[in-house]
């Protein structure tokens, strides 16, 4: 029993010395060293950034609806007038841009040949002339007619008028082998000047020219070929 008491008590303070050590030299109560470490291994951390958010997405471009397309010109006629001098040539022109400056425009300049006239010159009076017409008869001539209007050409006697000089010259001739010496020719209408114009436009406006401009009502009319270039 002597020997028992101090054994129990060497184990008291054994197990008291072994209590103290852990508390003062063992690891901290609430640490868990090796946890920690493995949370704070640098070669095993990673960085996560939050997510930029994706860029809008450009907008789809819609087509534009096709342009309208240009309604169609109007078809253009083409007009001629002729019988005008340059002169009433020019002054229709001027009309013509002024009321109508997009129509186009041709002045085609012409000579008129020239007529041969198959003639026995004046004589002194109605008379004579008529003497001569009776004549004419006799040899078998009948298409003759006397000149009565005043001017140079009054009392004289009309045989013919020709186109071109062979024609004259040759009806001439077969009066000659009838028996008239006195007959003549004479050139007429010495190559005079005329305009024609030629004017390119839609039908309203053609038809409007024509109503507006007096000299245009009164010219001889007729087709042509529409003019897609030229201008006034």
């Amino acid at each position: 029993m002597p020997i028992t008491r101090p054994i129990f008590f060497v184990l008291l303070l054994a197990n008291v010395a072994v209590f103290a050590w852990q508390q003062n030299a063992g690891p901290a109560a609430g640490h868990e060293p090796q946890r920690l470490q493995q949370q704070i291994e640098p070669d095993q951390v990673q960085l996560i950034l939050p997510e930029r958010p994706k860029p809008a997405a450009a907008p789809v471009p819609v087509p534009e609806a096709p342009a309208r397309a240009a309604e169609a010109a109007p078809a253009l006629l083409c007009k001629s007038f002729s019988g005008f001098t340059p002169d009433t040539a020019q002054a229709t022109q001027s009309e013509i841009g002024t009321s109508a400056p997009d129509a186009r425009l041709a002045l085609i300049t012409s000579k008129e040949s020239s007529s041969y006239w198959v003639h026995i010159p004046p004589q002194a009076n109605k008379a004579g002339a008529e003497k001569k017409v009776a004549e004419l008869k006799e040899m078998g001539i009948s298409d003759s007619f006397i000149i009565s209007e005043e001017g140079p050409s009054r009392w004289a006697v009309s045989l013919g008028l020709f186109k071109s000089k062979d024609m004259a010259d040759n009806f001439l001739q077969k009066l000659v082998k009838q028996g008239v010496r006195s007959a003549k020719i004479e050139v007429r209408d010495k190559g005079a000047e005329k305009v024609r114009l030629e004017i390119s436009a839609p039908a309203d406006v053609l038809g409007t020219l024509a109503r507006q401009i007096k000299a245009l009502g009164s010219a001889t009319l007729g087709e042509c070929r529409p003019v897609e270039t030229a201008k006034n």
